[in-house]
């Protein structure tokens, strides 16, 4: 069985101020590495501050193994 789980986020002001370029580059040198740790958690992102929202932004982690996670 697949579990998804759905984690709500909240920008800080210094967040939002980075470039899309700036924010892809801490997700490549910051998160990437932490994420290849876990083969069986596939995590997918998805930005949401355009909206009216308390969230702004959302991660979705899947795994089959909730240890894993």
């Amino acid at each position: 069985m697949t579990l998804h789980l759905f984690v709500h986020m909240r920008a800080t002001a210094a967040w939002l101020s980075l470039t899309h370029d700036e924010r892809e580059a801490f997700r490549a040198t910051q998160m990437a590495p932490i994420l290849a740790r876990y083969p069986a958690v596939r995590m997918r992102y998805f930005h949401s501050e355009a909206f009216a929202a308390p969230t702004s932004d959302l991660a979705v982690f899947e795994t089959d193994d909730l240890d894993a996670y």
